[in-house]
């Protein structure tokens, strides 16, 4: 994820950030999945969230808020740790 943060013009961005939560904003689907449709969307995001949640070490829920892949113009994906 720090590449699609570091390019010129950014391809994704952290919208905000706490303890518990990560909403990210994202500009360009990495995938190629513009329009695809949700169910694809949320496959392939299932992919990313396990992959955080091993970077992490700690259970996460992800819930895709907005997606290109559904016709919105970015995608906003929020990670919130599980409650215990």
């Amino acid at each position: 994820m720090k590449g699609a943060l570091e390019s010129n013009p950014p391809r994704a961005e952290i919208v905000s950030s706490s303890d518990n939560e990560v909403v990210i904003k994202g500009h360009v689907c990495a995938m190629g999945l513009k329009g695809a449709g949700k169910e694809i969307c949320e496959a392939i995001m299932a992919v990313d969230q396990e992959t955080i949640t091993e970077m992490v070490g700690k259970p996460l829920d992800m819930r895709i808020v907005k997606s290109l892949a559904t016709g919105d113009d970015h995608c906003i994906i929020k990670f919130t740790l599980k409650e215990k």
